[in-house]
């Protein structure tokens, strides 16, 4: 599966892995289950580590509709979102889905290099 997640208890934090190319269908499948989960609270705070997704497939339509994906799951609410990445390509596609997602309560933001976005993600 391109998508997988655990929930460290200890920083309170949910830690998600995407990997090669991922369709809408397996996206929407990992916000219910995430909101399923009984072990952490729907809105908790999320790494993403994006660095293996596979960006070419990936345009500013195909991030739309994941956005109006997300608008299904209030239950997210105010959530915060760290994106690790890798490349430049990456990079602005994970600016860009930042910059679609203003109108979102959730707080995202794309990092190059995991520990800056775990920091930030953490508040440290």
């Amino acid at each position: 599966m391109p998508i997988s997640f655990h929930y460290d208890r200890k920083k309170e934090a949910l830690y998600g892995t995407m990997t090669g190319q991922v369709t809408e269908e397996e996206f929407q499948t990992s916000l219910q289950e995430i909101l399923q989960s009984a072990q952490f609270p729907p809105d908790t705070r999320t790494l993403w580590d994006l660095r293996e997704l596979d960006f070419s497939t990936i345009d500013s339509l195909m991030e739309k509709r994941f956005i109006t994906i997300r608008r299904e799951y209030p239950e997210r609410g105010r959530a915060r979102l760290a994106f690790i990445v890798a490349g430049d390509l990456a990079f602005g596609m994970g600016r860009m889905y930042e910059m679609l997602s203003e109108d979102l309560p959730q707080t995202i933001r794309t990092f190059r290099k995991y520990s800056e976005g775990e920091n930030w993600l953490l508040g440290r």
